[in-house]
């Protein structure tokens, strides 16, 4: 759902409504993802996963890489979260 919202409908708007460069695109799709996160601590790192998913937004031109790459992100966070 999170790539729908971010890397769809909001970089969609920000590009054709506000017809901002793609580097702001990126910068500012990236910095509303951090703050929906509501983890100060990891604000670094949800701020850099966001630019990463926005730049192969960018260069696929295609949700799905993005999806693929969010669920892995997810996955990974989960497993160092909670070892075994």
């Amino acid at each position: 759902m999170e790539e729908l919202v971010f890397r769809g409908a909001m970089m969609n708007f920000f590009a054709n409504t506000k017809k901002l460069p793609t580097v702001q695109v990126a910068l500012v799709t990236s910095a509303i993802f951090t703050m929906m996160h509501f983890s100060p601590a990891l604000i670094p790192v949800v701020f850099v996963v966001g630019l990463v998913l926005a730049t192969l937004r960018l260069k696929t031109g295609s949700l799905q890489p993005c999806i693929a790459a969010h669920t892995t992100s997810n996955t990974m966070f989960v497993l160092l979260a909670y070892p075994r």
